[in-house]
């Protein structure tokens, strides 16, 4: 079986990390990577035995790659993403998927119209904390999910250039919380704030209603001091609590309090896994294009509700 030649646009921090995963990976080749730093991008491809280029077109054009991700900055992400789906590549775009939704949309539409495989980095979805607490949703030992509530906190990231904290971080749990509930929210109320002097807000305490009654609260922000990545779901008959970082989850019910045993992995690697598998024997993504447009619809509409002090309502 033919490898899946795959290539990275951006090798900053985040992107080397793509470069790592796929050039360990059984059913994928890392073909070429591209960045606009000539150094760091000869350092990356040095490091792991591939081309290299510092012009999108002369990558797209030469490299012969099956699939690309995307980990530019996201004020850069639409124009590059549109060039990698035009060229016919499979595409996994780093969250926010662009930096407005008409952005997004477009990308959308192009990946459609071409017929390739559209995928966004929700990669918490592959983590396997929130892999078993589906499973124990799905067998019903909670009962009916009603109360999610999400702390994802640190310190100033010196990474971030372009975006705030809501489409940096909060836009992961509003995915959670979309995945969880398996729907969408029906409204939106959120008050976010910068107290730090930088472009962006660094705090937000965002709460989505959905329709049953369901209720998500995200507190996420860059002014504490340590890092926090965890999350609580309430249900009728039980609760589980989940640590993102350790891949802890403890469900406590009227029948018992227990941890599951979880083989300890590195989401990364599930997440560009699932991808190439995807390209490979064509199944369906577990995060498709329309859940990043959908994420950053809501994270809008957290923005728009804090700038108004008014609930939004999502169509």
């Amino acid at each position: 079986m033919r490898k899946v030649k795959a290539g990275v646009i951006g090798v900053g921090y985040w992107g080397r990390n793509h470069a790592r995963v796929l050039s360990k990976m059984r059913d994928a080749e890392l073909t070429a990577v591209c960045d606009i730093d000539r150094e760091n991008v000869k350092a990356v491809a040095s490091n792991y035995k591939c081309d290299c280029y510092t012009d999108i077109d002369d990558f797209l054009s030469e490299s012969d790659v099956d699939a690309v991700v995307i980990a530019t900055p996201t004020e850069t992400h639409a124009k590059v993403a549109l060039s990698v789906l035009q060229y016919g590549k499979h595409a996994l775009i780093e969250k926010p998927m662009a930096a407005t939704v008409s952005q997004a949309e477009a990308i959308l539409a192009e990946a459609s119209a071409k017929g390739v495989l559209l995928t966004v980095g929700f990669i918490e979805r592959f983590n396997p904390a929130i892999m078993e607490a589906k499973k124990i949703m799905k067998k019903g030992e909670i009962g009916h999910p009603i109360l999610m509530s999400s702390r994802r906190v640190s310190s100033w990231p010196g990474r971030i250039g372009d975006v705030g904290v809501v489409k940096d971080l909060a836009i992961h749990e509003i995915d959670m919380a979309r995945y969880i509930f398996e729907k969408d929210p029906i409204e939106v109320y959120a008050s976010i704030g910068k107290l730090n002097n930088k472009s962006f807000e660094d705090y937000a305490n965002i709460m989505l209603l959905f329709n049953k009654g369901e209720t998500a609260f995200i507190e996420a922000n860059w002014i504490t001091p340590h890092k926090v990545r965890k999350l609580t779901l309430t249900g009728t008959i039980g609760l589980l609590t989940i640590d993102y970082i350790t891949q802890n989850v403890e469900i406590e019910n009227n029948m018992e309090n227990r941890r599951p045993y979880i083989d300890y992995q590195e989401p990364l690697v599930l997440e560009l896994s699932h991808f190439i598998s995807c390209i490979i024997n064509g199944q369906d993504l577990l995060v498709n294009g329309e859940d990043g447009v959908k994420a950053l619809q809501i994270a809008d509409a957290a923005l728009n509700s804090s700038v108004n002090h008014c609930p939004v309502t999502i169509s």
